[in-house]
């Protein structure tokens, strides 16, 4: 039977703690990850994620699993409309952002979630989707129990 074993505590201890375990225990899967990032814990995330339409939690997904940037060709060939089209995919995560910060349910200095970043040559045009990379597993964590 498996099992998961939850430990908090400081993210320095916690590392050293899965290497030891890692070392006395070979057939363990160890993971260290933040449990919170720039005003985002796990829990509060799943609570904006809960609220997003399929379209937004996609780019969300799509993003953190890459580390917290997914060129457009990729975000347009998974996400696109029939015409290739992107528009309104970070507005809304702004809007239920903005929400949860009237709720308290977030800090109003909290990160940003997904944002478009924007092609130097042609600024009407994006280059990708970036998120801080140190929220990606915050978000990962919180996509676990949706």
């Amino acid at each position: 039977m498996n099992a998961t074993l939850t430990i908090t505590g400081n993210l320095d201890d916690l590392a050293a703690a899965a290497t030891m375990l890692s070392d006395h225990f070979a057939q363990l899967h160890t993971t260290v990850e933040p449990a919170e990032f720039g005003g985002w814990s796990v829990e509060a995330m799943r609570t904006l994620l809960r609220r997003l339409a399929p379209k937004q939690l996609a780019l969300v997904q799509l993003v953190s699993t890459h580390g917290g940037y997914t060129a457009d060709e990729e975000v347009r060939a998974q996400l696109g409309n029939e015409s290739g089209g992107m528009k309104g995919l970070t507005g809304p995560i702004s809007k239920h952002i903005n929400a949860l910060v009237d709720a308290g349910i977030v800090s109003p200095e909290a990160s940003f979630v997904v944002k478009t970043e924007r092609d130097p040559e042609n600024r009407s045009s994006a280059a990708g989707f970036v998120m801080p990379p140190a929220l990606a597993p915050v978000v990962i964590a919180a996509l676990e129990n949706l």
